[in-house]
């Protein structure tokens, strides 16, 4: 079942299209990465979705009620950004209890566990934390807050790869004890891949890849071999990217193919997910 929909979206900052005509659909109980340049409106998107900011034209729902001045759908989400929302002078162990006055229900005894792991000091104040450490206290919140949409925006900011770590085991711990739908925003694309269930790719303000990871993947190719023959065996396929590396070539490909190459001297391969998105990235800019 469709929980959150997005209708029509656009949004315009200083006479720049940020945003432009957005439709998506995210589904219940599901990993989605937001994926996507800097710049192009992946923050902007999480921030209209929690309504921080209000949309140029279109609307947002939840089982079919606008979220704009509602309350009720607007407590079922949580977002996790750079802003730092909490006093300096507030304690670990008091933002916890905070959180349970604001939305009721916190899971303090996950959120002990997590700080144990994460060696978190409950006693320190906030603005004693360093930026990982702030970090770190905010996803503990996002992870224990009993809410149906948890937006992550850059949720390893300031973590190093022990930590980050420890964070995907997080996510995959809470995930499955209590599913939920996670919207991820990162530029760590091969670290997460393995975490998603779907993937949105924002490209220019518009949505240019928006699928299942499983369907994305089996599409994803790259081919290598002499320049004729990879330029042959691909020439009625969709090529989203090349590389030279003296006499052999690579393509890219996002497409159905099948494995008769006995013709061809090639070598094809699965392309990861980051490969792709920066060819898509690039389409149109080459030369």
């Amino acid at each position: 079942m469709t929980e959150i929909k997005i209708n029509d979206l656009n949004q315009v900052f200083n006479h720049q299209n940020v945003l432009k005509n957005i439709n998506l659909e995210f589904k219940n109980k599901a990993i989605y990465g937001l994926l996507g340049n800097n710049g192009v409106g992946k923050s902007t998107l999480m921030n209209l979705m929690t309504e921080r900011i209000l949309p140029t034209s279109g609307y947002i729902s939840i089982n079919g009620h606008n979220i704009h001045n509602n309350d009720v759908a607007l407590q079922q989400m949580y977002l996790l950004n750079e802003d730092d929302m909490y006093s300096p002078s507030l304690k670990v162990r008091q933002i916890f209890n905070l959180t349970n006055e604001i939305y009721g229900n916190f899971n303090f005894k996950f959120a002990k566990l997590l700080s144990k792991k994460f060696d978190l000091n409950l006693s320190l104040k906030f603005g004693k934390l360093s930026t990982g450490y702030r970090t770190i206290c905010k996803i503990i919140v996002a992870f224990c807050v009993p809410v149906k949409y948890v937006l992550l925006d850059e949720p390893t900011l300031g973590l190093d790869a022990n930590h980050r770590n420890l964070f995907y085991e997080a996510l995959i711990n809470t995930y499955s004890h209590n599913p939920r739908t996670f919207i991820i925003s990162s530029h760590l694309i091969n670290e997460i891949s393995k975490l998603l269930n779907y993937v949105i790719f924002i490209n220019n303000g518009k949505i240019i890849l928006n699928n299942s990871i499983e369907i994305i993947m089996k599409n994803s190719f790259a081919i290598t071999g002499s320049k004729d023959d990879v330029k042959q065996y691909t020439r009625n396929l969709n090529v989203i990217g090349k590389r030279n590396l003296g006499k052999l070539s690579t393509f890219y490909v996002y497409d159905h193919i099948n494995n008769q190459t006995k013709s061809f001297n090639i070598k094809i391969e699965k392309m990861n997910l980051q490969r792709l998105l920066i060819c898509l990235s690039n389409i149109g800019k080459e030369g």
